[in-house]
């Protein structure tokens, strides 16, 4: 009952989207970084031919996909070999390898902003900005940062209009997620249990954050394309 997420909505998604199709175009990320022994996720968002193309990366430190397995009761493994997660070597998050990632991704898309949270990134974020010139914009995960964002994806989830690409990972992390809601309407996801992961579902909003903060948006909802001067 308290699910944020409407995931028989999320079902009835597109689930075409492809990364290939959005090569070149603007993209709006937003990255959650784990402690080091959990799932750190990234997503990048790319709104196209009237919806909104979402995309994410998952990862996860390789010595504890095992242990992480069989205590969340999810295929991990699985979903590493079908490349829906990497696993990392060693026994905690290579955040070296995260990095490594996001510059192989800008070599395909135009990086608008990085959205992400600042409390467990500060010095991957400071190194992406400063060696690399990604555009960082920390997003605090309080209801005043996260409210908007997360509204405007429960209304693009019910309007159909999120083409996931049928990423498993995001499905079930979407599933876990329960909204938490303030005095004043506003709402934030909260995971729905001790072991439920939301990394991928907050990875979305961030990106959501920065997004609706660009200008130079045109209305991709009704169909248009996205108009932004770089």
């Amino acid at each position: 009952d308290d699910a944020l997420i409407d995931i028989d909505a999320w079902n009835d998604c597109p689930d075409e989207a492809t990364e290939s199709e959005v090569a070149g175009m603007p993209a709006f990320f937003g990255l959650d970084l784990s402690t080091t022994t959990d799932i750190s996720s990234a997503c990048f968002v790319v709104p196209h031919d009237g919806v909104l193309k979402a995309f994410w990366r998952f990862w996860m430190p390789e010595d504890l996909a095992h242990v992480r397995q069989q205590e969340d009761r999810v295929p991990y493994i699985e979903w590493s070999r079908q490349g829906y997660l990497t696993l990392t070597p060693g026994n905690v998050v290579d955040y070296g390898f995260i990095r490594g990632e996001l510059l192989s991704l800008r070599e395909n898309l135009k990086v608008v902003e990085v959205g992400f949270d600042p409390w467990n990134a500060t010095h991957l974020s400071g190194e992406l900005a400063d060696d690399h010139g990604f555009a960082m914009v920390p997003v605090r995960q309080g209801f005043q940062a996260i409210s908007d964002p997360t509204k405007r994806l429960l209304a693009i989830v019910a309007e159909r209009k999120l083409d996931h690409g049928g990423n498993p990972v995001a499905k079930w992390m979407a599933a876990n997620a329960v909204g938490k809601e303030d005095e004043n309407g506003n709402i934030r996801p909260v995971k729905n249990r001790s072991r439920g992961r939301i990394d991928g579902i907050m990875a979305l909003v961030m990106a959501l954050y920065v997004m609706d903060r660009s200008e130079g948006l045109a209305d991709w909802a009704e169909g248009g394309s996205l108009v932004i001067d770089l």
